[in-house]
C-alpha cells in the first residue's frame, strides 16, 4: 500500500479547494515494474505539460470510493515517452499502488496557466460557447473538446441531440466573445459553415 509520509498520501496532503481547475493530463496505465506510470497530456503542444506548476492530483470514483478532492501532486522524473509521458508518484511504488491511480486527473490552476496567443483559445475556455452557423441558426453550445488524432473536434450539443463539427479551418469561421450572453459569464461565440441538413 502507499506509504503514509508523502506528499500525496490523503494523511499527508490537505485537500485543496481550486478556484478554476484546468484539466492537463490523465494518469494511465502502470509502467513497468519500479512504479512507473503513463501519463497522457491533455496540452498543446503536449510538452507544456513539463512547464504546468503546481500540479494538483484527483482519484477518480469507483465502486468503493466517490470522486475525492484535489489534492497537491509531485510527480518524480517526469519525462516524455513516445506520445504520453513517463513519472512516478511519491509513495507509489509497487505495479499494484501505481494501479490505483488509473483514471486520476492532473490539474492546474486557470490563473497559473500562461495567457493563449491571439485567436487561441484554451479548450477549458471554449466550454460552453454557443455555436451559429453562417445563416444564423444557433446549433448547440460547445459541451466538449474530444481529440480524434488527426484533428480536434467540437461537441455541440442541444435539445435535438449531439453533433460533431471538427475544429478547423475548413468549417470554423471564428471564435469571438458572444455579445448575446451577460458579459460577467464571459462566453464565447463559435461561428462555423455548418449546415442542420449535414447532420441527417
Amino acid at each position: 500500500m502507499p506509504r503514509d509520509d508523502t506528499p500525496n498520501n490523503r494523511s499527508a496532503a490537505a485537500d485543496v479547494a481550486l478556484e478554476d481547475p484546468v484539466i492537463v493530463a490523465r494518469i494511465g496505465a502502470p509502467h513497468g515494474v519500479r512504479g512507473d506510470v503513463l501519463i497522457a497530456s491533455f496540452t498543446d503542444p503536449v510538452d507544456n505539460l513539463l512547464d504546468y506548476e503546481p500540479r494538483y492530483l484527483r482519484l477518480p470514483a469507483t465502486g468503493r470510493r466517490a470522486v475525492e478532492a484535489w489534492r497537491p501532486l509531485r510527480l518524480d522524473g517526469l519525462r516524455p515517452y513516445n506520445d504520453r509521458f513517463l513519472a512516478r508518484v511519491p509513495g507509489y511504488d509497487q505495479r499494484e499502488d501505481v494501479a490505483t491511480l488509473r483514471g486520476a486527473e492532473i490539474a492546474v490552476e486557470r490563473n497559473s496557466l500562461p495567457e493563449p496567443e491571439p485567436d487561441a483559445h484554451y479548450w477549458r475556455d471554449l466550454n460552453g460557447a454557443r455555436v451559429v452557423n453562417r445563416a444564423g441558426e444557433v446549433l448547440g453550445t460547445v459541451a466538449a473538446m474530444m481529440e480524434t488524432g488527426s484533428h480536434t473536434v467540437l461537441v455541440v450539443r442541444d435539445q435535438d441531440g449531439e453533433r460533431l463539427i471538427p475544429f478547423v479551418e475548413d468549417y470554423v469561421d471564428s471564435v469571438e466573445p458572444d455579445a448575446a450572453e451577460e458579459a460577467a459569464r464571459a462566453r464565447l461565440l463559435v461561428r462555423v459553415d455548418w449546415q442542420r441538413a449535414w447532420d441527417d
